[in-house]
């Protein structure tokens, strides 16, 4: 390590090669390629409508889908993406923008965190080398998971609320590290608030729930709540929370009135909690397997990592520096929000994403220890953990061999088998996993070099990204989401003035941002019978519906050559126009 010393004495020095690493990170895992691929379904092509609707109509106060008010989330996400498309078009590239570098932000706050506060042991001062070391691995941890790169290149709510909450809590304990009552310790409290809001405004009170249990339980473990109550100046933080978070809840319960409340706080808050909403339903231990894919494959270091602080020697965490206190705290914002979420009725894996950073920060904090203590003889613990991490690795590698075969086959996307096979991805992925596998056998073989485990982890998971996940993510928005917008792009055209689409038998939201236009979906024939004789009296309204359903249905409808205009199948969907009194005489025994 004579060559990281000799950096260290150079401050300039690794500061630049910090910011390229950090820029690298950044490019690999959310800004590369980000809108090469067009926007999916289904909760990012709801996201991204809503905020082209906002664009569209200059209406910042209410968002909308499908020509309804849409109050499952806060407007605060949206804005984003609705200002990015302002200025960068109605692209997928803008949509995914802000969800990129909220995403970035927080991998640059946890590298800034670990760079002055990463301490390992609860007495001893750490050396600049540990918590440089500790610094890079953590922003390549926090970068390259599962978790944190699939929801930072979509555009959604789940990345702004988790990096709300991340750099909330980060912010917080950069203060509470800080002296008491120095400049910088009242910098940072005064920042804490502004992050609680944006969290709050992306979706809603469980932006403040998340940061306060794990705080709230933190503080109390250490018995130091009365003290940092004070430093922390409640009403200063509440003052600054409020200006930013309340006036969009104000101006959307004054122009929206009960539709509002009823629709945000009571159903997609408090009814999300006490109940199961849309079917999500889960066992208590629903999250356990989640959490662990997320964090793959940092997460077979999770529990030794989790024992390595010895939560349960409350006192000597007690006697411990503030600064080194990152631990029991990443500790906490693991645990209880984790617990919080199992408890909560309604699941969907995306609720766990803000504990995946405090996940992170402890294996971050156990391989440090690791790399700045090669002479110290390795336990059981990390023996058994890096077993399992060489066999994660090969199935990793097997399972890409046999990819293809795993595929299930699926008629809405057709041919996609013999094209992954054709594409060599599978191929590429197995000889990527493989050579880590083979990187960190042979890392194991040496016990001293055994603390460069995470290296073959980190370099895989940046070469599957860049050389596996890119191309991958194209391939299958070709096969699954390119016929849809052709499709939606012969409505856009061929739409006569007041006609309907009708999506029969699925829901693809991303039907309604291709085609720009109201989609009414019905999952079977006598549900759209019932609206059309519904609607009928409308004498402002087309002779004719546009149809898009399951092309593998269409012998069901039993129509005639005359009955309908075909528009053309493209992939597993077809579009055909029907005219409204031949669509009511359908046989409902003939419904998909």
């Amino acid at each position: 390590m004579g060559g990281w010393d000799l950096i260290i004495k150079r401050p300039r020095l690794i500061w630049f090669l910090s910011g390229l690493w950090l820029l690298a990170l950044a490019w690999f895992g959310f800004l590369g390629h980000l809108g090469n691929v067009e926007i999916m379904d289904k909760t990012e092509a709801i996201y991204t409508e809503v905020a082209r609707q906002i664009v569209e109509t200059r209406d910042w106060i209410t968002p909308r889908w499908n020509q309804e008010n849409f109050f499952d989330y806060p407007i605060g996400g949206y804005w984003l993406v609705a200002l990015s498309m302002t200025v960068l078009g109605n692209n997928p590239w803008a949509a995914r923008l802000p969800s990129a570098l909220m995403a970035i932000a927080l991998v640059v706050m946890g590298f800034y965190t670990l760079r002055y506060f990463g301490a390992t042991h609860r007495a001893e001062a750490p050396s600049q080398k540990q918590l440089w070391i500790g610094a890079w691995i953590g922003a390549g941890i926090l970068a390259m998971n599962p978790g944190w790169v699939a929801w930072g290149r979509t555009a959604g709510t789940d990345i702004f609320l988790s990096s709300g909450v991340s750099l909330a809590i980060l912010a917080f304990f950069v203060g509470y590290a800080q002296p008491e009552n120095s400049q910088g310790q009242q910098c940072w409290y005064r920042v804490f608030p502004i992050f609680l809001a944006i969290a709050v405004l992306a979706k809603g009170p469980i932006g403040i729930v998340i940061p306060f249990l794990s705080i709230g339980s933190f503080l109390l473990y250490l018995g130091k709540m009365r003290e940092v109550w004070r430093e922390i100046r409640p009403l200063r933080t509440l003052f600054i929370f409020l200006l930013i978070a309340a006036p969009w809840y104000i101006a959307s319960a004054w122009v929206n009135g009960a539709s509002f409340l009823g629709a945000f706080f009571g159903k997609s808050n408090f009814q999300r909690a006490i109940s199961v909403i849309y079917g999500h339903s889960g066992p208590v231990y629903y999250y356990l397997p989640w959490l662990l894919i997320f964090l793959l494959p940092w997460s077979i270091y999770l529990l030794p990592a989790i024992f390595r602080l010895k939560f349960w020697q409350r006192a000597a965490w007690r006697a411990a520096p503030r600064a080194h206190h990152l631990g029991i705290l990443a500790f906490f914002w693991l645990i209880i929000p984790f617990l919080f979420f199992s408890a909560v009725f309604t699941k969907l894996p995306g609720y766990i994403l803000p504990v995946i950073p405090a996940g992170a920060l402890l294996v971050t904090l156990f391989w440090s220890e690791r790399m700045n203590s090669p002479t110290e003889r390795l336990s059981w613990g990390f023996w058994t953990s890096a077993i399992l991490n060489l066999l994660v690795l090969l199935a990793l590698a097997i399972a890409g061999f046999l990819s293809p075969l795993l595929v299930g086959e699926d008629p809405m996307i057709p041919h996609f088998r013999p094209a992954l096979q054709a594409s060599g991805l599978p191929l590429r992925t197995g000889i990527i996993w493989g050579i880590a596998t083979i990187a960190g056998l042979f890392l194991l073989m040496r016990p001293r070099r055994a603390r460069w485990l995470w290296l073959p982890n980190l370099w895989g998971f940046i070469g599957f990204l860049s050389l596996v996940g890119w191309p991958a993510s194209q391939l299958m928005d070709t096969y699954r989401q390119l016929p849809l917008r052709q499709l939606s792009s012969t409505v856009m055209h061929s739409r006569k003035p007041q006609e309907e689409l009708f999506v029969l038998g699925f829901i693809r939201p991303s039907v309604v941002y291709y085609s720009q236009h109201p989609v009414k979906f019905f999952y079977d024939i006598p549900v759209a019978v019932t609206y059309l004789r519904e609607t009928s009296l409308n004498s402002h309204s087309a002779a004719t519906v546009l149809v898009m359903l399951e092309n593998r249905f269409m012998p069901k409808l039993n129509l005639s050559a005359q009955d309908y205009q075909d528009f053309g199948v493209k992939g597993g969907y077809r579009l055909i126009r029907v005219n409204k009194q031949v669509f009511l005489k359908l046989d409902d025994k003939n419904s998909p």
